[in-house]
C-alpha cells in the first residue's frame, strides 16, 4: 500500500508531539523544535521513511522517539558546553555523563525536567550531545581540529539571552525569531568544510570525528522506543521484521548490542551511503542512521517514564554509533 509521506509525517508529528493539551508556553516552542528536527532528519533519511510506511496508522501513534543525538568539535564557540546552555533554555537537562576512549568522545544526556511525572508516551526524547576529549588526540589531529573549530561561526548569545527573556515572558512575537535561532544553530555545520587532506588525515586516525568534521553537529540518529510499539515480544524480533523489509543493519560487532539483564537493548541501520565533495574529490561515508531502542522496567508494573531504564550505556553505545562508519 502506496503511503503519502506528506500526510503521514504531519500526523506522526501530531500524534508524539502533540498530546499535551495544556502545555506550557515554552513546551508548546520545544515541541515545534523537535518536530522540526525529527522532519528534516527523515528527509535525510529514505530508511527511515521505508519503515513508517510499513507501519499501519494505529502503530504510528505508538511511536516513541527515544532520544536523537547531536555531536560536536570542541572549541571555544561549540562542543557540550554550548549545546548544554542552549538546551538548558528549553528545559533539558543533565542526567548522565560518560566517555568512549577508543573515539575520544565524550557525550552527556539530557531529558525535560517534567519527563519523570510523563509517561513514556507523554515524554519528549532525551538529546544526547557530544564532543571530543582534546587532550586524548593525537597532537597534530588536535592542530586540525583547534584550526577549524576556532574558525566556527559564534553562537549570537545576546540575542538568544534577550529572546529566552521575551519566551519565559511569554511574549509570541518571540517564538519565531527564538525556534529559528536555535534550530540554524543545531541543524548546520558552522565552521568551513575541511581540505580534502586534513579530512582524510582526520578519518584515518578516528573516523567519526572525521564525520562530524565533515557533517557538522547535525543530528547522527534517532532512536525510536520498539517496546512502546507493542508490535514485538523483544528488540531481537523486531529486528528481524526491519531486516526483512531490506533495509541493512549495522552488523559491526553483532546486530544486538546489551539484553534485558543490562536494562537497555540496542540495534540500528546502517546509515545511507553519502557522497560530498572535497575540493572536486567526491567522498563517501554514511550518513544518519536509526536506532532501535528496548529498555527494561524498574518495577513490575511501570506506568511513568522514570519507571524503565533511561541511562545510556558507553560500551553499547560505542558499537552502535559505527553505523556511520564505512
Amino acid at each position: 500500500m502506496v503511503v503519502n509521506l506528506k500526510i503521514k509525517t504531519s500526523t506522526l508529528a501530531t500524534s508524539h508531539f502533540g498530546r499535551a493539551l495544556n502545555m506550557s508556553f515554552l513546551s508548546s516552542i520545544r515541541k515545534k523544535i523537535l518536530q522540526q528536527l525529527w522532519q528534516n532528519y527523515q528527509a535525510e533519511c529514505p530508511q527511515v521513511q521505508k519503515i513508517l510506511e510499513t507501519l499501519s496508522f494505529n502503530l504510528q501513534k505508538n511511536l516513541v522517539l527515544d532520544h536523537f543525538a547531536m555531536i560536536e568539535l570542541p572549541g571555544p564557540e561549540t562542543g557540550i558546553s554550548t549545546l548544554n546552555q542552549i538546551l538548558n533554555a528549553l528545559n533539558y537537562f543533565p542526567q548522565g555523563r560518560d566517555y568512549l576512549e577508543d573515539k575520544q568522545n565524550e557525550f552527556l544526556w539530557l531529558a525535560p525536567m517534567e519527563a519523570r511525572s510523563q509517561s513514556a508516551l507523554e515524554a519528549d526524547p532525551q538529546i544526547v550531545i557530544a564532543d571530543f576529549r582534546l587532550k586524548d588526540l593525537d597532537p597534530k589531529i588536535a592542530r586540525i581540529i583547534n584550526f577549524y573549530s576556532a574558525k566556527a561561526r559564534p553562537f549570537p548569545w545576546q540575542r538568544f539571552h534577550e529572546l529566552c527573556g521575551e519566551i519565559y515572558q511569554e511574549n509570541s512575537a518571540a517564538e519565531a525569531p527564538f525556534i529559528q535561532l536555535i534550530l540554524e544553530h543545531l541543524q548546520h555545520r558552522t565552521w568551513p568544510k575541511p581540505s580534502l587532506r586534513d579530512y582524510y588525515e582526520v578519518r584515518e586516525y578516528n573516523e567519526l570525528l572525521a564525520w562530524v568534521l565533515l557533517c557538522g553537529r547535525k543530528i547522527n540518529h534517532f532512536g525510536i522506543n520498539v517496546e512502546c510499539l507493542n508490535t514485538h515480544p523483544d528488540l531481537e524480533t523486531f529486528t528481524h521484521w526491519i531486516q526483512k523489509l531490506g533495509i541493512p543493519l549495522n552488523q559491526k560487532k553483532g546486530i544486538i548490542q546489551g539484553d534485558s539483564s543490562q536494562y537497555l537493548a540496542q540495534s540500528s541501520t546502517q546509515g545511507e551511503l553519502l557522497s560530498i565533495f572535497l575540493e572536486g574529490e567526491s567522498v563517501g561515508l554514511h550518513g544518519p542512521f536509526l536506532e532501535f531502542v528496548w529498555r527494561a522496567p524498574l518495577i513490575e508494573r511501570p506506568e511513568r517514564w522514570k519507571d524503565s531504564f533511561r541511562g545510556l550505556i558507553g560500551k553499547q553505545a560505542n558499537q552502535v554509533i559505527e553505523a556511520v562508519y564505512r
